[in-house]
């Protein structure tokens, strides 16, 4: 957004800051989880091998359809869709559509890998906060994700089958670096995208401008 500005000639007075989130990690278990949900994902984490998550609204936007063919590519893996307002028929015996959940980021935990195919983007919440539970995350290059993602903690991608499936691949089959890729997801939100530090951000900008 602030290079299409600038594009435009609007340079003056600009500021970049970040979205943050909150670090749910310290007091989710205070947090209410419907009881359907979890029985559901500890089921399907006893069934398959890893779980890889999508925290979205089914809409055009967030590509449903994409997240489908990337999963039937991968049937050794559980795909759990949370986000859904209505029931979703005739899918994929790997594919879980859980509807829709209250403080829906406190089921990271149970998730290998958060995906998020995508067509357009700011900078979603949601992957964020996957990253603040330490889950690495592959996700379309669209809008600011390209700024998150940077191959040490998960990566941006184009909006197809193979590459989804590609990267998914180098996450989850390598289990050194897997595990470093966790630690890497969880450190880049500490280091970049906490509740405090885009707070700050937006104080210095105040305090600049008194």
């Amino acid at each position: 957004d602030v290079d299409c500005m600038r594009a435009e000639g609007i340079e003056g007075n600009v500021e970049l800051i970040y979205n943050g989130v909150i670090d749910h990690t310290q007091n989710d278990s205070l947090i209410k989880q419907n009881p359907f949900i979890k029985e559901q994902l500890e089921k399907i984490r006893q069934q398959y091998k890893h779980v890889i998550m999508c925290l979205a609204r089914i809409s055009p936007q967030k590509k449903f359809d994409l997240f489908v063919d990337i999963a039937k590519q991968k049937p050794e893996y559980g795909f759990v869709w949370i986000g859904n307002k209505n029931e979703v028929k005739d899918l994929p015996s790997n594919v879980f559509c859980l509807g829709e959940a209250f403080e829906a980021h406190q089921y990271l935990k149970y998730a290998d890998l958060f995906i998020l195919p995508s067509n357009y983007e700011g900078l979603p919440i949601s992957l964020l906060e996957a990253l603040s539970y330490g889950v690495p995350v592959v996700a379309s290059a669209v809008g600011g994700i390209t700024e998150v993602l940077d191959g040490t903690n998960g990566y941006a991608v184009g909006n197809t089958i193979q590459e989804f499936v590609e990267k998914i691949d180098v996450i989850l089959e390598d289990k050194e670096a897997f595990d470093k890729m966790k630690q890497n997801a969880r450190k880049s939100y500490s280091d970049r995208f906490t509740i405090v530090k885009m707070v700050n951000i937006y104080i210095a900008v105040y305090k600049d401008i008194l």
